[in-house]
């Protein structure tokens, strides 16, 4: 799978297979991993598969390293970083190698890797003499690879108190870092290769949660919402109650909007607290009493707090109602066009925070379902104490289940909200196997795109979050019909070829454009314009069948061009 093609005057000379060979390096990059994990703070193990994988990793990289034409200096081998490793990994990289050099003339040995038993592995595999700082210099590159994985694989196995880093958990980590993936997920040639760690196999047999990983998976979940409350509070909340008018002329509306949030904040800390509390004082060996958790909040009817929110901001969509109220007065507008996260502040206001108000109802949904499949999960194993405590808590909270039901599915409610079972979130599908199908839709997507131009879809995006079909044209134009996928890196507009097959037509980076909100007009009405950062492109002005179709477009995009800026937001106050 990984090979090098050895063409320096001789045409004919048989490529090397770094995976055939992968016996000969096996130790070799063992010592170079376990030492620089080591090096790492904390006290982590590596697990065989861990290690297995890690080697197969860097075999990529000395495969692209080592491609055809073969170098044969430092010079070379810098020239083919700063072409195969993604910005900014080329320029840390070879900064790494110089100083690596650089410290080995001052100092002696620079690097982990056994540079005496490295040297002739390559000459073997670029088949030419090299000097040995070419060695040093490879070698510096593949240590440098190594710490980034191994450092990101650290932060997580910590973070969820693991003491062991597997092969699941390099590559839950390595997502976490778009650089290292575009750089992992191409071949040697700078293309993706058909099987690569882009696009794994799903995984076989049951890839259901175990009921310890279920209440992992369901605290890093509750962590998750806890920003997102955060954020509704701290940011968007806050900016608002610092605009004068607001505050001394819309109080109530701005009431009326967020309801009881800060109770549903307070809940939440203290249910992840609890949570928290519980794996602390649970014995090695044991599965953590987590229905205790709940038992306590639910015989407190501390879950009714959900019910206020949901009768306050579900019927008639108030929450969507009163935020259009609140930014359509003159002075709130002109102040919000005045600030930027991102973007404008006031399409995030109008798009992005009703939708964020909307969290809350999905979130006790999920929540039940957790309680629900950790139910199923502690009886599957015979945790006799566990499931009746868990199914003692699906009791008390049942009346209060028929009531939020009720609530979100009347005929005011809106339609997302009601639709949430369709796409509610399988709990007990393991996290790796849920970005594996999120790669796989992505990948599924790309080929149904005929004449896709530039990287894979899968390279630079991470998952789809919206498509349907918009109409494209100004009013002095004939209008066009569009479909057009929404992904969190791009916007790609295609034709429709045949039922389920597109024609590409244009694609726009998401971090490269503005999202300019149009106004109705007699001549065109449910608009929004994409207007990229620079002469490069067109603009496209998208228009979408109705009022609540535009709103759905905008909040998505408005979403993803601001979220970023509002999570710096929250980690500075």
């Amino acid at each position: 799978m990984f090979s090098s093609t050895a063409t320096c005057g001789a045409a004919d000379l048989p490529s090397y297979d770094f995976e055939g060979n992968a016996h000969k390096w096996k130790d070799l990059l063992f010592i170079a991993i376990d030492k620089v994990l080591k090096s790492l703070d904390g006290d982590l193990t590596l697990s065989d598969d861990g290690a297995e994988y890690m080697e197969s990793l860097l075999l990529r990289v000395l495969a692209m390293l080592c491609s055809s034409p073969p170098p044969h200096s430092v010079q070379d081998l810098e020239d083919r970083v700063m072409r195969v490793f993604p910005s900014p990994l080329d320029r840390w990289a070879t900064g790494d190698a110089q100083a690596a050099v650089e410290n080995r003339r001052k100092k002696g040995s620079a690097v982990v890797l056994p540079l005496d038993r490295v040297h002739p592995l390559l000459k073997e595999a670029l088949q030419s003499r090299i000097d040995m700082q070419v060695t040093l210099y490879m070698s510096a590159i593949l240590e440098y690879v190594s710490l980034e994985i191994l450092r990101l694989a650290n932060i997580y196995v910590t973070d969820i108190k693991g003491k062991e880093v597997t092969q699941a958990d390099i590559r839950t980590a390595m997502c976490a870092d778009q650089v290292l993936m575009d750089l992992l997920c191409q071949s040697e040639n700078g293309d993706i290769p058909k099987t690569s760690i882009c696009e794994e196999p799903l995984l076989r047999g049951d890839t259901s949660l175990t009921y310890d990983q279920l209440v992992k998976d369901l605290i890093e979940h509750e962590k998750s919402y806890i920003r997102e409350l955060n954020l509704i509070s701290k940011v968007f909340r806050k900016k608002l109650l610092q605009i004068p008018s607001v505050r001394d002329c819309h109080r109530k509306t701005l009431d009326d909007i967020f309801s009881n949030i800060d109770e549903v904040y307070d809940f939440s800390v203290n249910l992840l607290g609890s949570l928290e509390d519980t794996i602390e004082v649970t014995k090695e060996n044991e599965s953590p009493a987590i229905g205790s958790c709940f038992e306590e909040l639910a015989e407190g009817e501390e879950f009714d707090v959900y019910l206020r929110y949901c009768s306050d901001v579900v019927p008639g969509d108030r929450c969507q109602t009163a935020v259009q109220e609140l930014v359509r007065s003159p002075e709130v507008w002109d102040a919000l066009s005045n600030i930027s996260y991102g973007g404008s502040f006031r399409d995030a206001v109008l798009y992005y925070l009703p939708r964020l108000l909307h969290l809350p109802v999905l979130h006790v949904f999920t929540d039940l379902k957790y309680i629900e499949d950790l139910t199923l999960c502690a009886e599957s194993v015979g945790d006799s104490s566990n499931s009746e405590s868990l199914e003692q808590v699906k009791g008390l909270l049942c009346p209060l289940v028929n009531q939020l039901e009720r609530i979100v599915s009347a005929p005011d409610a809106p339609l997302h909200l009601k639709r949430r079972k369709a796409s509610e979130v399988n709990v007990r599908a393991s996290g790796p196997l849920r970005r594996q199908q999120a790669l796989l839709k992505l990948n599924e997507t790309q080929r149904s795109i005929e004449g896709w131009e530039g990287r894979d879809i899968a390279q630079c995006c991470s998952s789809l979050i919206l498509e349907g079909d918009l109409k494209l044209g100004y009013p002095s134009k004939k209008q066009t019909d569009r479909h057009v996928f929404l992904f969190d890196g791009l916007i790609v507009l295609c034709k429709q070829h045949k039922v389920g097959s597109f024609r590409f037509k244009e694609k726009y980076v998401i971090k490269n454009i503005d999202i300019v909100d149009r106004e109705d007009t007699d001549e065109v009405g449910h608009a929004f314009e994409v207007v990229p950062q620079g002469q490069s492109q067109s603009s496209a002005l998208l228009v979408a069948r109705s009022a609540q179709d535009k709103h759905n477009w905008m909040a998505a995009l408005v979403m993803i061009r601001c979220r970023g800026s509002v999570q710096q937001k929250i980690v500075s106050l």
